[in-house]
């Protein structure tokens, strides 16, 4: 099956709404950092816990906040990868490896200007 800049561009209107509803929260120092982030890396939340020792080492408090949100970027393309195969088998029928071809020609339409 051929599919055209239009196909992907409909695809791609389809799927950045879903992507718009992806929220991933990463971690740091167990649980005791929380960062949550949309799709596109923006800081929605941080959170944590009550600790008079890391009110008292802010350096400490910002690479915690650093690791749990970059333990939460880290999480966005596997998501976002999971979201795609998941729209495209709904929409196309498509077999997992016809998926991941999809996914492979749909990361060059995203980066280019449609």
């Amino acid at each position: 099956m051929e599919y055209n800049k239009e196909d992907f561009k409909k695809i791609k209107e389809e799927f950045n709404e879903k992507l718009k509803k992806i929220e991933i929260t990463g971690q740091a120092g167990g649980e005791f950092i929380k960062v949550k982030i949309d799709y596109q890396g923006n800081i929605l939340k941080i959170d944590f816990e009550d600790n008079p020792h890391i009110k008292e080492d802010i350096a400490m408090l910002l690479d915690l906040v650093k690791m749990a949100y970059n333990s939460a970027r880290s999480k966005i393309e596997e998501k976002m990868d999971d979201c795609l195969s998941e729209f495209t088998s709904e929409h196309f029928n498509m077999s997992l490896d016809h998926t991941k071809i999809l996914l492979k020609e749909f990361r060059k339409i995203m980066k280019e200007e449609i």
